[in-house]
């Protein structure tokens, strides 16, 4: 069945579809809808202004732009930089149209480093065999959603501030689709799990959600956050042509930042801004959130760890979770099958070589303490061999180690710290690993990997329809996956509980994570109620931090 729909908000009419799941479920689709200004001219990193209204009746039938950003799977720049539009998906209009409830919001945020990705690629249908309305939305990326100058004019995190004011339209309008704007989840992948982590530790966005799922990643992941944001700034302006006169003089950089080209911004941040520490670190994802040293309107005024150390952050009901093998995504972009433009390697190495040459580049930065310890390093590198390669060589025949390695720097790390945290300070926290490997895993079959296991963004095609991926066969294990991934999601975003009550689909209950008792949920072909994720690594990393 399709046909066309209309809902009026206070910024005028739309018109929409009426739309039906593979399973036979109608809803509508309400798509393209701008939540705030064209964050064009002196908008440009900025915060947000609320949207305009418009006369007439909107067509909301087709996805708004991308924001500006290199797509690493077509290895295209893609994408506007007036892009600040959502999408909106209700399997009911409201309670004029013979709705009797208003239903809970699950509000999706993309990942993609905080640098690329949009969502437009995440297909709607899946979740609208459930009772929830959910809402997807474009954010300003790269360095024209992170870029900062430490300055009122560019304090940084703009793209943080677009996920607030898309917040605060779903708060006002939520209604008008047949959702509680009093009960809004936000949920994310990857750089947007971060951000989830991120809202739910910033001020500005208090009351604007009721619940969080932070999947793969968390403010204190080690690539979330930007500790020298004037310094990446400058060297991006650099490497994409400003005179080297005006770089240390503020009004000419800021005037120039606000008359380059988007494109030229975007392609510079990929291959010139990097300094040579960072490029043999692998840290390439460089526009990210940080600290502003504004406080009218800031996102945020202290670091993430110290935040949560503190314990003055909201007692916001919280899931964090991890893929089996996150890492494979790393060995995908070390291997060169993922990322921006390749450059040519001059040592004639392969890639694996190299870091078997120089492990140190592995270590996380906080480890060193700001300063290159040789001793030191060497003591860790040895220490993470040991662990993770049983005192071997980096090569093909421990991979497997060394997945489990990447895994641990760049994911589970901070994602067990931050549950940590949450919990220790009084927050409801639920942890889960996903371990099921089907037809529907999403880019572990784009990177084709040695290793087998299930990689990062391996559960999104159990969540959204993803295109490229065909649709389960009915009865088979992804369908039932993807059905009971839409049941934890959809009942947690309703009461705060993922399993309230057991089923054919629901078969275990979910229990809550604390330190004593460090429960998670496997959510595999089957479901399963386990302690201590990964214990004997979680182990290993808090004594590495103690030395």
């Amino acid at each position: 069945m399709s046909g066309y729909m209309t809902v009026s908000l206070r910024q005028g009419a739309l018109r929409g579809r009426r739309l039906k799941t593979p399973a036979g479920n109608v809803f509508f689709s309400f798509q393209g809808l701008p939540y705030a200004k064209p964050p064009l001219g002196e908008l440009r990193y900025k915060a947000p202004e609320p949207a305009g209204s418009w006369t007439g009746i909107r067509d909301a039938t087709k996805l708004g732009n991308q924001c500006v950003h290199f797509d690493p799977l077509t290895q295209q720049l893609v994408g506007d930089e007036d892009c600040l539009f959502l999408n909106v998906y209700t399997p009911q209009l409201p309670l004029g149209r013979g709705v009797h409830r208003p239903l809970a919001v699950l509000f999706w945020i993309h990942g993609g480093g905080f640098s690329s990705g949009s969502s437009n690629m995440y297909g709607p249908e899946p979740l609208m065999d459930q009772d929830v309305v959910l809402v997807t939305i474009n954010y300003r990326l790269g360095p024209l959603g992170f870029l900062s100058l430490d300055s009122p004019e560019v304090p940084g995190n703009a793209g943080m501030k677009d996920m607030v004011m898309a917040l605060r339209w779903v708060k006002d309008n939520i209604a008008s689709f047949g959702g509680d704007p009093e009960n809004v989840t936000i949920f994310g992948e990857s750089a947007g799990g971060a951000a989830v982590h991120y809202l739910v530790l910033s001020p500005l966005a208090n009351g604007l959600f009721r619940r969080a799922i932070a999947q793969s990643g968390s403010a204190l992941c080690p690539w979330a956050f930007s500790k020298d944001p004037v310094g990446r700034a400058k060297r991006l302006a650099v490497a994409a042509g400003c005179a080297s006169s005006s770089v240390e003089e503020p009004e000419a950089l800021l005037r120039w930042f606000r008359e380059a080209s988007p494109v030229a911004l975007v392609k510079a941040s990929l291959d010139g801004t990097a300094t040579a520490e960072e490029r043999r670190r692998g840290d390439l994802t460089l526009f990210v959130p940080c600290v502003e040293a504004t406080r009218e309107g800031a996102f945020l005024l202290e670091e993430p760890a110290a935040l949560l150390a503190s314990g003055d952050v909201p007692k916001v009901p919280i899931v964090f979770g991890l893929t089996s093998h996150e890492g494979i995504l790393t060995l995908g972009i070390i291997e060169g099958k993922l990322g921006g433009p390749k450059s040519p390697n001059p040592s004639g190495m392969s890639p694996l070589e190299e870091i078997a040459s120089d492990m140190e580049r592995l270590l996380p930065a906080d480890l060193l303490k700001g300063k290159r310890d040789l001793q030191r390093s060497r003591q860790l590198v040895e220490r993470l061999k040991d662990f993770y390669l049983g005192g071997r060589q980096l090569a093909d025949d421990t991979l497997d180690g060394f997945v489990d390695l990447l895994t641990d720097i760049n994911f589970s790390v901070g994602v067990i710290r931050a549950a940590r945290g949450h919990a220790r300070h009084g927050a409801p926290v639920f942890m889960y690993e996903f371990g099921f490997r089907g037809r529907l895993n999403f880019l572990g079959q784009v990177l084709g990997a040695k290793v087998q296991g299930v990689c990062h963004a391996d559960e999104l095609g159990y969540q959204f329809a993803i295109p490229g991926l065909s649709e389960p066969d009915e009865g088979s294990a992804e369908a039932v996956v993807r059905r009971r991934m839409g049941r934890l999601w959809t009942q947690f975003a309703q009461c705060g509980n993922p399993t309230p009550t057991q089923d054919d689909v629901i078969t275990t209950t979910w229990l809550p994570y604390s330190e004593l008792s460090p429960n998670y949920l496997f959510i595999g072909e089957d479901l399963k109620q386990e302690t201590g994720l990964w214990k004997e690594r979680v182990q290993f990393w808090t004594d590495i931090y103690k030395m």
